[in-house]
């Protein structure tokens, strides 16, 4: 149970020896105890890129079961549906591989 200063009796009794009578420990350890739960977890500038990148796939597969957590945009919904159209009206189009690396090189400078 939570007291009126925001720490639980057991807390209090702890730093003062009297669960009734906060002391200035007390309320040191409750604004760093604060301070404490606002640090991230995890430091993700400390990660390398490649740990970045194992996280944001972790993070993207967790997601991939509730696709409710993140709806598509309109446009996004819309460049589906174009695509859906396209595909339904002309069917599969297979691209030669040295068509596309020959637009791949034409793009690059």
């Amino acid at each position: 149970m939570i007291g009126e200063s925001g720490t639980t009796p057991r807390i209090k009794e702890r730093f003062s020896g009297n669960p009734d009578k906060p002391t200035a420990v007390s309320a040191r350890w409750r604004r760093c105890y604060a301070y404490g739960m606002r640090r991230p977890a995890l430091d993700i500038g400390a990660l390398t890129p490649g740990e970045q990148l194992d996280l944001l796939e972790r993070l993207w597969d967790s997601l991939a079961p509730r696709p409710e957590v993140a709806p598509l945009i309109e446009d996004q919904r819309a460049e589906l549906d174009r695509r859906l159209d396209d595909l339904e009206r002309d069917g599969p189009v297979d691209i030669p591989w040295d068509a596309v690396l020959s637009r791949i090189r034409s793009l690059s400078p």
